[in-house]
């Protein structure tokens, strides 16, 4: 006979690993020792991080402790309470493909919450906003006013959308 708990438990890893594995995070190790910095949190989680969620957390203003040595970055990314410390190799960050796919989604996700209503009107969520609204600027190139502008051009131009080195920007390839 099959212990259920047993099967809960496994069902839970099963969901955690496939998690990890959608983000295209790497577990490595687990750490729980605590940084020096007095404004740091302990860490939960240590991964090699994709670049397109390198791309990503850069554009939503997660990146923090950022240093370059030996090839790779190291730094630390927060999300939900959640400190993260990551690494990755400088080459990986030199792909357009992950770059334009990491910034994509944070646009989306820019936007979503740029939505009335979508988050709560409070100043620390009005700085954040404003500090995402510039990052979107800087990455699209364009300035618009407000959520159904942006809407409009990004659900008209997201299939085309790639990141131009050149330009610094994604740009919308004809």
């Amino acid at each position: 006979m099959i212990d259920r708990g047993i099967i809960v438990v496994s069902r839970c890893m099963l969901a955690a690993i496939s998690f990890l594995l959608c983000i295209g995070a790497t577990p490595t190790a687990s750490s729980g020792e605590q940084n020096n910095s007095e404004h740091s949190r302990p860490s939960n989680r240590r991964v090699v991080l994709d670049p397109k969620l390198y791309w990503y957390y850069a554009a939503m203003g997660k990146l923090e402790h950022l240093k370059t040595s030996e090839g790779q970055v190291e730094g630390s990314y927060s999300e939900r309470g959640v400190r993260t410390e990551f690494t990755i190799k400088t080459s990986d960050l030199k792909n357009p493909v992950a770059r334009t796919k990491g910034y994509k989604l944070a646009v989306e996700k820019i936007i979503a919450y740029m939505a009335p209503g979508a988050v709560p009107d409070n100043e620390a969520n009005r700085k954040y906003m404003a500090e995402l609204t510039k990052n979107l600027e800087a990455i699209t190139g364009m300035h618009f006013t407000g959520h159904d502008d942006w809407k409009k051009w990004f659900d008209a131009n997201h299939e085309k959308l790639q990141w131009s080195e050149a330009q610094n920007t994604l740009i919308v390839q004809e």
